[in-house]
């Protein structure tokens, strides 16, 4: 390649000029003496002959030598780590010509002289399975797949970042159940959304893209059984920390038909949420729920079982992430849906209750003691008509800030209604606890 037109220092070790051009430092200004004159000269074969010819004979030894691709390979890591190739200034003059790479085709993946400035350079993991991967198949015929740590000797701002409509297609391609249950093939999955959605970015991609992975995620959770996904913890738990946490939400739920149920549910309502079983929870931290999504889980909720111990245990979960400015949003949603836990101190039942239905009786209606010293039983002993109600307090504190203990003032105010009262001898326990 230093084909003997290069004028040489004085001890003829090295080429005049050279170090200034690697360096950066190469004057473009017209030469005074002797020596800019051959550095100048030094500089112009060597910019406008030498190095734009360097990856073109690479190209034609290649084909010549018939080497292996294997070997290519092992040929261009050591030109990739070369002080040519690691110099940055040189990379205008290297690529003129093109860049030299592993391309990835569906029929002949090989090495080879691509024009960059003709089509984009994209990143893939490795080779795909096409028949899996078959949006990759027609992204091969308008750009030049390369897989991304291989040696391609490219500059340092290829490869180009992927088009958000190509993300978007593969992501609608794919068959996401097949995908899980293989190991490979979801590692493949892994590793090409770590490239086209850098952690940097993952929550700044469009709505489009999060709606098309979200829709894969949600599929995943309504097809597959828990064990499965748990067998693939580490890896769906990287697919889903792609999506803003606005889109998910973490959920203990044991029975797992009933989740696929609410996930499904929640998907033909046209709602941008998915609840994810802790199992595979990507992230321990408190999570928040916007009213509008609090309250419709708790509809198909309601929708889908009448388990209580279920209802109940959910209802808290949703209730701890609502935050303070969306409850009145969560409130005017669901006033009419019974999911407020309550206890009948009459009947000793224990039933679920609406936002409408208590504030329709708040004279009556108390949220529970933190001890069981509370005056409810026996006041509700000594009326005759009047039921008192003991609602869940945790969730009476989060909605329903006036509702109060049953104490010894809600007792006084009760009794001072003048409310049919029961037989003298079922008065006597609440009068013990109202005397001094």
């Amino acid at each position: 390649m230093l084909h003997g037109y290069f004028f040489l220092d004085s001890g003829r070790q090295s080429i005049e000029g050279l170090d200034e051009l690697y360096a950066g430092n190469g004057s473009s200004q017209t030469p005074s003496n002797d020596t800019e004159m051959i550095r100048a000269w030094n500089t112009i074969l060597a910019t406008k002959g030498t190095l734009p010819q360097i990856l073109p004979a690479l190209n034609e030894f290649c084909e010549s030598s018939e080497l292996e691709q294997s070997d290519i390979g092992v040929l261009c890591e050591a030109l990739k780590q070369s002080k040519l190739f690691q110099t940055q200034v040189l990379h205008q003059y290297l690529y003129q010509p093109g860049y030299w790479v592993y391309r990835v085709q569906p029929a002949d993946t090989r090495w080879q002289l691509v024009d960059g400035s003709q089509q984009r350079i994209l990143a893939v993991p490795r080779c795909p399975t096409w028949n899996v991967w078959s949006a990759l198949t027609q992204i091969a015929n308008s750009a030049c797949l390369i897989i991304e740590n291989d040696p391609n000797l490219i500059p340092l701002e290829k490869p180009d970042n992927w088009a958000d409509d190509d993300i978007i297609t593969v992501l609608d391609s794919l068959d996401i159940i097949h995908i899980v249950q293989n190991d490979a093939e979801l590692q493949f999955f892994v590793s090409w959304l770590n490239i086209v959605i850098p952690t940097s970015s993952e929550w700044l991609v469009s709505n489009d893209i999060q709606e098309s992975l979200q829709k894969q995620v949600r599929s995943a959770l309504v097809n597959l059984e828990f064990h499965q996904l748990e067998q693939q913890r580490t890896l769906i738990q990287s697919v889903i920390s792609r999506l803003s946490p606005s889109h998910w939400f973490c959920i203990n739920c044991p029975d797992q038909e009933l989740l696929q149920n609410l996930n499904r549910d929640l998907d033909n309502q046209d709602l941008d949420i998915l609840l994810i079983p802790t199992q595979i929870c990507p992230s321990d931290e408190a999570q928040t729920l916007s009213g509008q999504n609090a309250g419709a889980v708790i509809s198909v909720l309601l929708d889908n079982t009448e388990e209580r111990s279920l209802i109940i245990e959910i209802v808290h979960q949703i209730i701890r992430a609502i935050p303070g400015h969306d409850l009145s949003e969560f409130r005017s949603q669901t006033e009419t849906l019974s999911f407020i836990f309550g206890e009948n101190c009459r009947t000793g039942e224990e039933t679920l209750y609406s936002l409408r239905e208590i504030n329709s009786q708040s004279g009556s209606i108390f949220k529970k003691s933190k001890n069981e010293n509370n005056f409810a039983k026996p006041l509700q002993e000594a009326l005759e008509n009047t039921e008192i109600i003991l609602v869940d307090r945790e969730i009476a504190e989060k909605l329903c800030e006036s509702l109060n203990e049953c104490d010894r003032t809600a007792c006084i105010s009760i009794l001072e209604t003048r409310p049919h009262l029961a037989a003298p001898e079922n008065r006597i326990n609440l009068l013990r606890r109202l005397l001094p």
